[in-house]
């Protein structure tokens, strides 16, 4: 990963939206509208997902990672029953556009 020196900036904003997503909600109010689209579409499955991993226990930043809409901060996040690694990056104007997890 490349930068992985670089602090993790958006942490309090990945948590909102992994809570979010877990509610079964893609909030406007972090969302570009193109990723809230394409989150309304998939959210039956990441929500089922995110709930029967419980809830989160921690996150821990592991670095940046480039992407095509620009460098991404990559985290990785223990839940109650696992752990999944996401990335997430912001627009000018601090709307997600990448918001991706395994």
């Amino acid at each position: 990963m490349a930068g992985a020196d670089e602090s993790g900036k958006l942490e309090d904003l990945l948590k909102r939206a992994i809570a979010a997503s877990t509610q079964g909600s893609c909030p406007a109010e972090l969302m570009s509208p193109l990723l809230r689209s394409t989150c309304e579409n998939q959210q039956p499955s990441i929500g089922q997902r995110l709930t029967s991993l419980g809830k989160v226990s921690s996150l821990s930043f592991m670095g940046m990672q480039d992407t095509p809409n620009g460098p991404a901060e990559v985290y990785r996040v223990k839940h109650e029953r696992g752990q999944t690694t996401w990335m997430i990056n912001t627009d000018s104007k601090g709307k997600i556009v990448v918001l991706w997890f395994q």
